[in-house]
């Protein structure tokens, strides 16, 4: 809700046009959606965002905004959303005239599809306007003017303006017509020609509000055009509308609708004539002009003779001259071919006379391979790159280098291997990037530790203009009531760190030299692979930083290049491909992991600060094949690749560990090649004599060898495929199972003595196939399923899937529809299982949704489940409150083996906001049951568990079972009750923990849970670190705990009272003699920033004078307005009357004021009763003391004072309302 509130402050501050304060309002919303992740809210700010910044000209900011929003709707699988982002997205890059990216954009959009009519014949109509504005670029050539030799060129010229024109990008326009006149001109157009180029011109610039410009082309068309009045009247009207618009003179205005009105007289077309006595008027009028009595005469005139109303249409709109500058389009369906449908993106933006290198393939946002895995945070990737040559600073469409990305995205790890190749550290990105640096862009997304890298690597401080410190405190405002404790220590720091390196008090660490720099420049990489020249006045790293670059020109950020290149199909044999539901590919040119391999996660920031980044996809990283030493060593001996290697495609590299190098060359001479020749016949005379030769499909299916083997060395071992086993498994060597590295050259002789029958089945029996088996990971959970020898062949995925949710469902409850991945690609759940996978193979199981029938019927297959009977009372309330919100289950006194099916099945109610289970005995044991359940109720805002006997030692296993949470537990959750539950002094630390997972948490009861002064003496601080942290605390009940004295201090001190509003410490005496002094309650109470409203401190052993220390602050006091006194015998009349004095003082009545069971009695003193009524608005009073007089006395003076009211007199109980 709050995140729609910032969304909603946001759009109205834009619609007031206060930009400044709709960016923050909506970065908030933003931040706050992320952190709790409301994909569907967090879908809404960042799309209404992007069309915030696009309307502003914010290009860069736009699409950042837009790729965060499709991500968000690709995540909520909504197609309908994912395509309206497409379409905005295609709509930035048509403003820019980037035809080529407006395409593919547009043609997702087109595939996905709109929901409404409208929509979709609007993006259908953008999609047409790239197509053809694609067309037009690649016809008319790179180079525009250069081109304009022919007819036909200018032509498309006009057709290209035009187009341009339509999709709002005038300065493009503007270039184009000049071209056009430049080529017309050379080829000796006719004059008429040449006028309509002029009034193109002319209008172009009346779109960019130029409008003296814009008068000059019409003074040409003007000459061109001698001879035609009519059409010279329009001219001069355009003429008078730019000089009325630029701010010229009455007199020159008054001159052009004068030469209109002459020229129309001369043409003789009445209605032209009355449309321009009519402009002429109006624009008299908005002057003030004195001439307006005359032109309206002449009006009135023209139309009294035509018969015409003076101001009706009378049709002069059909005479009216409507310039279009839109290209026509056909009406006809789109038509998407396959064809083009991957490349397009990736060719035809990159210009030049060769084919795309190697490393200059680009998706449709300029974006390279090597931003591609800075982005998903794939570290074996980017080093895979940078080990291989790839330039590091590219940059993309909108000027962002992968070390923006990076450092955007918080992938500390990816950081430092960029710097360490060179990386341009003070980068500022392209002309739209507003001089953001690697740095600016750390500090905007809260990235600290990176930017701390940043700094130490020698980061300038200071460019941009602004100072570093300024973006982190313009962070910190931002977002400083969302921060948790550990970020704004992070904050600290990192300020700590800019401040010593703003006095020059840091020195930039050296960076690692780089081994073989040399390689990198030589003959093996193709000078296409080089970096391209950043524009003059960027940041530039030396010559020392990065390999040497041969290309002369830029690649721009949105090209238009005359040649459409093809992709080399060698180039992309060994490219993984990252396919998701967008239909963005991500081009990787790292060699496809070893299904064998084993990849430790990377080191990934924690960071509570939000994530701006704009894609949240990850890609299987896949490793490098060689060691850096063995690679170089292998290149040497094979030489230049000029000499050695034209006309070979690029290599294959094993899947499997490269056998050590040594000093002879990488290739095998013929006569060491092996082939087949390594398959032993070591069945006797039960193997056939003839070789068995692998099928085709085996071969490209099997783990390649190395090359490099001889004949009678040992062999590596090599993992069996699991298309074999059936038939091949019984007879490989041993030695290929078990890893041994010497061939079996004792195996046991069969007995030729037996049939051969029994020989195959002695052989069968010695050779059994290894088990199948497979790794499911589900979450957090690895499941390590068999799959039957019997039906292994028509096992499917599917199958798979099924067995791994099974047992899921058994260890949490909850049955999940499951989707496998392997090396991020999808597999098909009609696939067969071995036909894909290997045995003892971990692959992805990613949750699609989960199996969530009606709440009665989760329950009873819980119960089936845990093998434990159903309870009657509970299935009822399930069927009661199946839908609701709120669940409750109070009083019922259930066992734990009741409670267990039923939390099990409250898992993932996403819409429960209130679980109330007081009254029953959950007990220690459970407790990790009721987190695991209520972690999956993002929207829980109340949790009631007292009564429940639970201890401290439960309260340790939940926050046992809440480790490795990345995100707050309980995001929504504002009450929590842990009362009646004997938790003890040793909870502190653990009580603080929970908290800290409670951001919004604003009310907190504990009362009678066995505490004592203890309980606060350990680990006060953490407590209250955890209170104050969440910044949301309202109201705390500590009542009936004997905390004594000593416990009622420390209580003030550790508790937010400067947001408290509702404190209870009823009860916490220790005993006759232990009450609590109010000196230092007092002494807080007098503060300014006290906020308390409700103070309870019922059966605490007060006395008249310690009540009387309360009441003389009242009038310091304003804001306590309820008082609950009762329960005290020591306190008397006394105490009463100092509350009323104290009262009066302070000109303000109390709410409500409790003196039952305190020795309040008469007689009644008149002036002290006086004004009762407006002093306190509820007063309770209960005593044996209070006889009937004195209570007809109090109701005497309740009612003279107060015609409305409410007394009640009952057993001496007396209850006065003002109500």
């Amino acid at each position: 809700m709050k995140a729609r509130l910032f969304l909603n402050l946001g759009l109205v501050c834009d619609h007031l046009g206060e930009h400044k304060r709709c960016s923050e309002f909506i970065r908030r919303s933003v931040f706050i959606a992320e952190k709790s992740h409301l994909l569907e809210d967090l879908y809404r700010a960042n799309f209404n965002l992007g069309n915030i910044y696009f309307r502003h000209g914010q290009w860069s900011k736009a699409v950042r905004c837009l790729e965060q929003a499709k991500e968000c709707a690709r995540k909520i699988k909504d197609k309908f959303s994912e395509s309206e982002c497409f379409h905005c997205i295609g709509k930035v890059q048509l403003s820019l005239a980037d035809f080529v990216a407006a395409r593919r954009s547009l043609k997702k959009a087109v595939l996905l599809g709109s929901q409404q009519p409208l929509d979709r014949q609007t993006v259908k109509r953008a999609f047409k306007y790239a197509d053809l504005g694609c067309k037009l670029e690649e016809e008319l050539g790179e180079d525009p003017v250069k081109g304009l030799g022919s007819h036909r060129a200018v032509g498309l010229a006009e057709r290209l303006g035009d187009l341009y024109c339509k999709v709002g990008c005038y300065g493009k326009a503007l270039d184009a017509y000049q071209a056009q006149l430049a080529g017309a001109e050379a080829l000796g157009k006719p004059a008429r020609e040449l006028a309509v180029i002029h009034v193109s011109l002319a209008a172009t610039y009346t779109d960019l509000r130029q409008h003296s410009k814009a008068v000059e082309h019409y003074r040409q068309e003007l000459a061109l055009r001698q001879g035609s009045p009519t059409e010279e009247c329009g001219t001069w009207l355009n003429i008078a509308a730019a000089q009325e618009e630029s701010g010229c003179s009455l007199e020159e205005i008054e001159s052009s609708y004068g030469a209109a009105a002459d020229c129309v007289q001369k043409a003789g077309q009445t209605r032209l004539q009355k449309r321009a006595l009519r402009l002429w008027l109006a624009a008299q009028r908005r002057r003030g002009s004195s001439g307006a009595e005359d032109t309206e005469a002449r009006l009135q005139e023209l139309c009294a003779a035509e018969g015409w109303c003076p101001d009706g249409s009378d049709g002069e709109g059909d005479e009216e001259e409507e310039m279009d500058n839109s290209e026509p389009l056909d009406d006809s369906d789109v038509v998407l071919s396959d064809s083009d449908d991957d490349l397009e993106g990736y060719d035809k933006m990159v210009s030049g006379r060769r084919k795309a290198g190697r490393w200059n393939k680009r998706n449709e946002k300029g974006e390279t391979t090597l931003h591609r895995a800075c982005i998903d945070g794939n570290l074996k990737q980017v080093q895979y790159l940078v080990e291989q040559g790839h330039p590091v600073n590219p940059r993309d469409n909108c000027g962002w280098t992968p070390l923006h990305e990076a450092c955007n995205h918080g992938h500390y790890d990816i950081v430092s291997v960029l710097l360490e190749y060179g990386a341009n550290i003070n980068d500022p990105g392209g002309p739209s990037c507003e001089g953001v640096t690697p740095l600016h862009d750390a500090l905007s997304c809260g990235h600290f530790t990176v930017a701390r890298l940043l700094v130490e690597r020698g980061a300038s401080v200071t460019q941009r203009g602004e100072t570093v410190m300024d973006t982190l405190h313009k962070w910190q405002r931002t977002y400083r009531r969302e921060l948790d404790e550990d970020t704004k220590q992070e904050c600290v720091t990192t300020e700590a760190v800019l401040r010593k390196a703003l006095a020059g008090g840091v020195t930039a660490a050296p960076t690692p030299a780089k081994a073989f720099g040399a390689l990198q420049d030589s003959q093996l990489f193709d000078a296409e692979m080089s970096e391209p020249l950043l524009s003059s006045g960027t940041g530039c790293p030396s010559s020392q930083d990065r390999p040497r670059t041969n290309r002369s020109t830029e690649v721009k950020a949105a090209p238009a290049s005359p040649t459409r290149w093809k992709s080399n199909g060698s180039a992309t044999r060994h490219r993984a491909r990252n396919q998701s539901s967008s239909s963005e590919d991500s081009d990787s040119d790292c060699p496809p992991a070893a299904p064998s391999q084993k990849e430790a996660p990377a080191h990934r920031e924690n960071n509570a600060a939000p994530n701006s980044g704009r894609e949240s996809l990850r890609e299987a990283p896949g490793p490098s094949v060689f060691a850096r030493e063995e690679y170089h060593s292998a290149i040497r001996g094979v030489g230049s690749a000029k000499t050695l290697l034209q006309g070979l495609s690029q290599p294959q590299y094993s899947s499997t560990a490269a056998v050590p190098s040594s000093n002879k060359s990488a290739l095998v001479p013929e006569e060491e090649y092996l082939a087949d020749d390594w398959l032993e016949d070591d069945l006797g005379e039960i193997q056939p004599k003839k070789k068995r030769r692998l099928g085709a499909d085996q071969i490209a299916s099997s783990s390649s060898r190395s090359l490099s083997v001889k004949k009678n060395s040992s062999l590596k071992p090599h993992q069996v495929k699991m298309t074999q086993m059936p038939g091949m498994v019984s007879y490989r060597r041993r030695g290929h199972e078990t890893g041994n590295s010497t061939p079996p050259t004792n195996t046991p002789a069969v007995n030729l003595f037996q049939p051969p029958a029994q020989c195959v089945a002695a052989s069968m029996q010695r050779s059994l196939p290894p088990p199948i088996r497979m790794r499911v990971r589900v979450q957090e959970d690895v499941f390590l399923i068999p799959v039957p020898q019997r039906e292994a062949d028509s096992c499917t995925v599917s199958w798979l899937c099924e067995q791994a949710a099974q047992r899921y469902y058994q260890k949490c409850g909850l049955l999940p529809r499951l989707s496998l991945q392997k090396e991020g690609a999808l597999l098909s759940p009609q696939d067969p299982l071995l036909a894909v996978l290997h045995t003892n193979e971990e692959v992805l199981a990613e949750v699609s949704s989960w199996d969530l029938p009606p709440l009665p019927e989760r329950y009873k297959k819980a119960c089936d489940s845990l093998a434990v009977g159903e309870n009657k009372r509970v299935t009822r309330l399930c069927e009661v409150q199946d839908g609701s919100s709120s669940v409750s289950v109070c009083g019922l006194s259930l066992a734990a083996s009741c409670l267990n099916p039923l939390l099990r099945a409250l898992k993932l109610q996403a819409s429960l906001t209130e679980l109330r289970i007081s009254g029953n005995r959950l007990h220690d044991n459970l407790v990790p049951e009721l987190v695991a359940a209520t972690i999956t109720m993002p929207r829980l805002r109340l949790l009631d568990i007292s009564a429940n006997g639970i201890t401290g030692d439960g309260l340790e296993k939940a926050i046992d079972a809440l480790k490795g949470q990345s995100h707050p537990a309980f995001p929504c959750l504002e009450e929590l009750d842990l009362s009646m539950n004997q938790l003890g002094d040793g909870v502190s630390e653990s009580l603080s923990c929970l908290l800290s997972c409670c951001p919004l948490l604003a009310k907190l009861s504990l009362q009678a849970c066995g505490l004592t002064a203890r309980f606060l003496q350990q680990h006060r601080l953490l407590l209250a670190n955890a209170l104050t942290g969440t910044g949301h605390l309202k109201s705390v009940c500590l009542s009936h705990n004997a905390l004594g004295s000593t416990g009622f201090e420390l209580v003030l001190k550790t508790l937010p009272l400067h947001c408290l509003t509702h404190l209870d410490l009823s009860a916490v005496c220790r005993g006759p003699a232990d009450y609590p002094a109010l000196e230092h309650l007092a002494k807080i109470l007098s503060q300014d920033e006290c906020s308390l409203t409700h103070l309870s401190l019922a059966a605490n052993g007060l006395t008249d004078s310690s009540v009387a220390t309360l009441a003389r602050l009242l009038p310091s006091c304003p804001s306590l307005v309820s008082l609950n006194l009762s329960g005290n015998p020591s306190v008397t009349s006394a105490a009463l009357h100092n509350i009323l004095i104290s009262l009066r003082e302070a000109r303000r009545p109390l709410t409500l004021l409790n003196l039952q069971g305190c020795e309040v009695s008469g007689p009644w003193d008149g002036a002290g009763l006086a004004g009762l009524s407006e002093l306190v608005k509820d007063l309770r009073l209960c005593s044996q003391g209070l006889n009937k007089l004195d209570r007809q006395a109090l109701k005497q003076s309740w009612e003279t004072s107060r015609s409305r009211g409410r007394f009640v007199d009952r057993n001496s109980k007396c209850l006065l309302s003002a109500d």
